[in-house]
């Protein structure tokens, strides 16, 4: 049993954590935040109660049409069957630093590494703006609104696609209210720092880490820059 904060947006419920309850109040009537389903509807805004909470996804095919079929996080895929997960990557205004965190030592995969700034599996009805939005909340306190930001990258991995969205903002550290249960800290780092962390076993090895600077410096495809 976890208790958490319950915000009710129309006929849906959503929790958060209470530390970021604050920060979802002016987004309520516009935002689908933390989505979970509850045993009961919740008539006021916002309470606190105890709840047991399921992560559910929905199970997408090799086209990446769903299925209609609902995942449950931690039980393992069917063959055949795949996910979406979300990934934040925000880097620096003049594009020379890139925020990232080191997941918490309790983690079951690449606990202590470091990694991008923050990620997490879609959820059952969510779009993927959506959990952008609530994923980077949920783990650093930060409220972005990724409606109108299109996915720059779309990698495959053993169970799905991970859709990966790339944005510019100058956060200072002290602003950041760090998910404890996921993360343990934050920093900022240039593509030395970075690649340094890479070589030397501490970040997450993506195949595409090295190179993510490539995404601020150039916009499509390719390293031609129309005139």
């Amino acid at each position: 049993m976890i208790t958490l904060s319950v915000i009710k947006i129309t006929d849906r419920i959503y929790f958060t954590d209470k530390n970021v309850t604050d920060r979802l109040i002016s987004f309520a009537d516009k935002f689908f935040i933390c989505r979970f389903k509850a045993d009961r509807t919740v008539s006021n805004h916002f309470l606190t109660e105890s709840v047991v909470i399921t992560e559910n996804f929905d199970i997408y095919n090799a086209q990446k049409l769903k299925t209609g079929k609902i995942g449950t996080r931690g039980i393992p895929l069917e063959n055949g069957q795949f996910r979406f997960v979300v990934r934040v990557i925000i880097f620096s205004q003049t594009g020379d630093k890139v925020l990232i965190q080191q997941r918490q030592v309790t983690k079951s995969s690449f606990p202590h590494f470091w990694d991008f700034t923050a990620s997490g599996g879609v959820q059952d009805g969510e779009l993927f703006h959506e959990a952008a939005t609530r994923e980077l909340l949920e783990e650093t306190g930060i409220f972005y609104n990724f409606s109108n930001v299109p996915s720059r990258l779309t990698i495959q991995f053993y169970e799905g696609w991970s859709e990966v969205f790339i944005i510019q903002k100058d956060i200072p550290l002290k602003d950041l209210k760090l998910q404890k249960s996921e993360v343990s800290a934050m920093r900022w780092v240039s593509e030395d720092e970075l690649n340094a962390l890479i070589d030397e076993g501490k970040f997450i090895p993506f195949h595409y880490a090295k190179h993510i600077f490539d995404y601020i410096r150039f916009n499509g495809e390719t390293s031609f820059v129309e005139n």
